[in-house]
């Protein structure tokens, strides 16, 4: 089961507080039209972007591991259309560069291969764009090997194809944040000093007990504060949305030491 942990930022004088995903890696699979490539990311920032210039969302292609054999990509700027292409050698993907091919990722990993289920490559001959296709489905690999596509070889390996949404229920993650509250206790430099999180209907409540009285944020203040935090608020919802996790409302509230309300804010 992936975990969802509280994560912390401080933004100047804000008190951020969001979410980070655990351990393995989502990889999205995106479709374009207009050049028949499809393409694949671990960020949903990206993911959301390409969406917006007109890529189509395939949803999940496969869950990938946070560590283990490094899968590059690298484009092609002389194909019509542009086309990425992805390899676990680096001296493949070096030598393409050498070729005018360029790094994408800035010749990082992309994502890692790891786990026991094969993601298969297939390559279209015919195509300038597009012209390899990866995915775990062996149907989907097969009708494209019927239908001309060369290859029908193992790229690299994943963890799973996709996320059990029962695996991922409120009160799970409610009880894996607990699990490991410690964290961003240490993490906030002594800011919190208690952080409970709880599930009321369909909606995470995280509570923070300060370090230091703040007496009563202002209205006008929280309103500052959650559209200084919007972008955090964003992110938060792409991972919960990819953990299968849907119509999630959060309430941060902020304690005093006394018990006190200090602030509360609701998200969206």
């Amino acid at each position: 089961m992936k975990k969802i942990l509280l994560a912390i930022l401080i933004v100047g004088t804000t008190i951020a507080v969001g979410f980070r995903v655990s351990a393995d890696s989502l990889v999205y699979r995106l479709y374009n039209h207009n050049t028949g490539e499809h393409f694949y990311t671990t960020s949903a920032t990206e993911r959301d972007f390409d969406i917006k210039v007109g890529w189509t969302d395939e949803g999940l292609g496969w869950v990938a591991p946070d560590k283990g054999t490094t899968v590059y990509r690298i484009y092609n700027p002389n194909a019509v259309g542009g086309d990425h292409y992805y390899t676990k050698s680096k001296y493949e993907a070096q030598s393409l560069v050498n070729k005018g091919w360029k790094w994408d990722n800035q010749g990082k990993s992309v994502f890692y291969s790891g786990g026991n289920l094969p993601i298969y490559v297939a390559y279209n001959p015919n195509a300038q764009s597009g012209a390899h296709n990866y995915t775990g489905n062996s149907n989907e690999e097969n009708n494209l090997i019927n239908i001309g596509w060369k290859y029908k070889a193992v790229a690299w390996n994943a963890v799973s194809l996709s996320v059990n949404p029962s695996n991922n229920s409120l009160q799970e993650l409610a009880d894996g944040m607990n699990a490991e509250s410690s964290n961003i206790i240490s993490e906030s430099g002594g800011i919190f000093t208690k952080a409970i999180v709880t599930v009321s209907g369909n909606t995470l409540v995280i509570t923070f007990t300060l370090s230091q009285n703040m007496g009563v944020v202002s209205p006008d203040e929280i309103v500052g504060m959650k559209n200084n935090l919007a972008s955090l608020f964003n992110e938060n919802e792409s991972i919960f949305k990819s953990i299968g996790t849907a119509n999630l409302s959060v309430r941060y509230n902020f304690k005093n030491p006394d018990g006190s309300l200090a602030a509360s804010i609701a998200y969206p």
